[in-house]
């Protein structure tokens, strides 16, 4: 059922027999209803959607994170999305059917605020995984930048993040998981500028056994 908020020249979302209506990123749109294709995908069409099933499944955990960490690029994309084209380009190995994610492709941030110089990742305490990076004072970068630290958990199909932890200064951050104890998880980190309009490109920071 569609529905229109200011009678016939108003806001208008939902389906009316072959239209659809929609607001995306504050912009009305109005399209015709998509046909359902009775012909088998080709190859580069299913070739695609494997890579992107493959990317989506650890992307969706971070949509909330990419409005933040994703701010550069066309204006007219999503955050979410401009995550799941940068990694579909670079993350994905192998040759189809046997494609593979390398973790340490995939972009949780981009930006072009500086990130940090050897930032590593450990497990602290039991349930705790912390990072320790020597600060990058140079060009935008300031001591009161965001870390954003960021975890994903294969086996759980599970991610966890934070925007608001430890400052670039601080030179270390941890990140609470105690759902993830015992667990193998992938480490990113980021950094968000005072402001909040500007992010650094993340950095892969390897494996962690979760203790």
């Amino acid at each position: 059922m569609g529905i229109t908020q200011l009678g016939i020249l108003g806001d208008f979302t939902g389906k009316v027999g072959p239209v659809v209506g929609a607001n995306w990123k504050g912009i009305n749109t109005l399209r015709a209803r998509p046909k359902r294709s009775k012909k088998d995908p080709s190859q580069s069409q299913t070739e695609h959607r494997d890579k992107f099933k493959l990317v989506a499944d650890v992307a969706k955990g971070f949509s909330s994170l990419a409005v933040y960490t994703f701010k550069d690029g066309v204006s007219k994309q999503t955050g979410y999305n401009k995550m799941m084209a940068q990694s579909i380009k670079s993350a994905i190995t192998g040759v189809w059917p046997n494609y593979a994610l390398d973790y340490s492709h995939v972009l949780v941030g981009r930006g072009s605020l500086p990130n940090v110089q050897a930032p590593q990742a450990a497990a602290g305490a039991a349930g705790i995984v912390s990072w320790h990076w020597t600060p990058l004072l140079m060009g935008k970068a300031t001591a009161n930048d965001t870390a954003v630290l960021v975890v994903y958990c294969p086996a759980l199909g599970l991610s966890a993040y934070t925007t608001t932890g430890a400052l670039r200064g601080a030179s270390a951050g941890s990140l609470n998981v105690p759902g993830l104890s015992g667990q193998v998880v992938h480490t990113w980190i980021s950094f968000l500028s005072l402001d909040g309009k500007d992010a650094a490109n993340s950095l892969y920071t390897g494996q962690v056994n979760v203790l």
